[in-house]
């Protein structure tokens, strides 16, 4: 990918964000249509970064953003957000997925472990702070295993192989589950658009960094 063409996209991303974020915090949540429609864009962007600057192009990656995008527009066009839920959660399946391809036999011994402490402390989210479940209640369940999951394995791909690239996909995955509390807690208890920016804000940086730490975890696992 050319240097002129990298620039732009990078552009593109900052520029829908903010607009996004603007349109966040002035147009009222009866327009949530409205409110949201730029939500998936720079998730476009991204993939098209991922594209372009990826030379092995993984299926499993750009399935997962397709599957971001998908969950965006459900979730902000047809407001169902239980189902948005549940395709987030299909996509962190397939990081799960990528991560096992290369995660070493003495790691996946021990996921079973980690990912009951990590399920753990979702249950306790899950059951005290997440009020008014409503018709979500399954799906909050199913994304939250994923999320464990994710969290459990990225935690051991960094520790048997700490490498600058697996150290950011663990800081990635962890920015991503600060910002689905402070979301949960928007969506289900309370409405406040302070919390809705800081929390897509996260949102926003965690998928920017998605991105870089696939494009790293490239160049270091293939050398």
């Amino acid at each position: 990918m050319n240097r002129v063409t990298k620039i732009a996209l990078y552009i593109g991303f900052i520029i829908t964000s903010v607009l996004y974020l603007y349109m966040l915090a002035t147009v009222t949540p009866e327009n949530n249509a409205l409110r949201n429609s730029l939500k998936p864009v720079p998730i476009i962007f991204l993939l098209m970064l991922y594209s372009f600057e990826s030379k092995k192009k993984s299926p499993l990656i750009i399935s997962t953003f397709l599957f971001i995008v998908i969950a965006d527009i459900v979730s902000s066009s047809l407001n169902m957000f239980w189902l948005a839920l549940l395709i987030y959660g299909i996509g962190n399946f397939l990081l799960v997925k990528m991560m096992l391809n290369t995660i070493s036999k003495n790691a996946k011994k021990e996921v079973g472990i980690y990912f009951i402490l990590s399920l753990i402390l979702f249950l306790i989210v899950f059951i005290y702070v997440i009020q008014d479940k409503g018709n979500c209640f399954f799906s909050i369940l199913f994304y939250g295993v994923t999320v464990s999951l994710l969290f459990s394995v990225s935690l051991l791909n960094y520790k048997h192989n700490m490498i600058l690239a697996n150290a950011l996909l663990f800081l990635t995955i962890s920015v991503r589950v600060i910002s689905d509390a402070v979301y949960a807690i928007v969506i289900f208890n309370i409405s406040n658009v302070y919390f809705d920016l800081v929390s897509l804000s996260i949102w926003m940086l965690s998928c920017f960094l998605f991105y870089k730490s696939f494009i790293l975890r490239e160049k270091q696992i293939s050398k």
